[in-house]
């Protein structure tokens, strides 16, 4: 279980975890920063499957069809998906 505070981030793969700012029935959302090069930051929206349910084929199905969604749309209203990944065989989508 990820458990980050300001003071202290947690690595997530390309980005740093610094809060947690929700968990419902198949997911935690989170807030994070993906880093670049000579202090480049990008504050993003970390949605990944919970731990427990990252093997269930119906939970991953359901986040891939989330994202797909998500990418076709484009709408002022409407968050974009940045990037869809797995990080320690755990599925997750980061957005704006």
């Amino acid at each position: 279980m990820l458990d980050p505070s300001p003071s202290s981030p947690v690595p997530f793969g390309r980005y740093l975890i610094t809060e947690r700012l929700g968990r419902g029935g198949m997911a935690e959302v989170f807030k994070g920063k993906l880093t670049g090069l000579d202090g480049f930051e990008r504050i993003v929206c970390i949605k990944r499957i919970l731990p427990e349910l990252a093997e269930q084929e119906d939970f991953v199905r359901l986040l891939l069809d989330e994202a797909r969604i998500t990418v076709a749309l484009h709408h002022p209203n409407i968050v974009q998906c940045l990037d869809l990944g797995r990080h320690e065989g755990v599925y997750f989508m980061a957005m704006e």
